[in-house]
């Protein structure tokens, strides 16, 4: 969804300030929504919602995509999490994907975990740092890349392509929603590689 009179205003604004804060998407990612231990419940990414086309900030998305290259990245991923709900479109997508492509997906779920248990590990992952923020930052990431529907489907095969593509069927709903209704071989390859834990398991 484009608006060409809020596109207009945003002219020469950062991103930040830009007329687009109020979005379904921004809200779901400022309240940390899919943060079960936290709400008691998980609540999935309006599918209904609206996005800015990427190209009114590029010059940002190239700055972004450099800082994403530095060894301390883990802000650097959340401040692109609060983008993708403002912004749509394939530079936006290529910053996605270079955020999930710097996570381990069998790493996060127990990152999270073991956070909740020690609070003093969980702050070095969550947002800004905070004891009590989400620590889990690949759902969202994963949620916002597959939120488009034409785009959705490559954005999936690129993932299956990984070596812990089934690990993704454990964050948000997206990715084993479009395995179980239009992907079913991948599906089944997904089940296939998961393990019961203590089955030759890697940590």
């Amino acid at each position: 969804v484009e608006d060409r009179l809020a596109i207009e205003k945003s002219n020469g604004l950062a991103i930040s300030e830009m007329p687009f804060v109020n979005l379904p998407a921004t809200k779901w990612v400022d309240g940390e929504s899919w943060d079960i231990q936290k709400h008691h419940k998980y609540t999935p990414l309006p599918w209904q919602t609206g996005r800015c086309k990427d190209h009114i900030a590029t010059k940002e998305l190239e700055t972004i995509a450099k800082l994403l290259q530095r060894p301390s990245r883990r802000q650097v991923l959340w401040q692109i999490a609060e983008i993708a709900a403002i912004l749509s479109g394939p530079k936006m997508i290529e910053l996605l994907e270079a955020g999930i492509a710097t996570l381990d997906a069998r790493f996060e779920g127990m990152a999270r975990t073991v956070g909740r248990h020690y609070p003093y590990l969980n702050s070095v992952l969550t947002k800004n740092e905070t004891q009590k923020g989400s620590c889990d930052i690949l759902t969202p990431l994963l949620e916002l890349l597959l939120l488009d529907d034409p785009s959705r489907d490559e954005c999936v095969a690129k993932l299956m392509k990984r070596d812990d593509c089934e690990f993704f069927l454990l964050f948000g709903t997206s990715f084993g929603r479009h395995l179980s209704t239009l992907r079913q071989e991948w599906l089944h390859k997904c089940l296939c590689k998961l393990k019961a834990p203590g089955v030759d398991t890697e940590f």
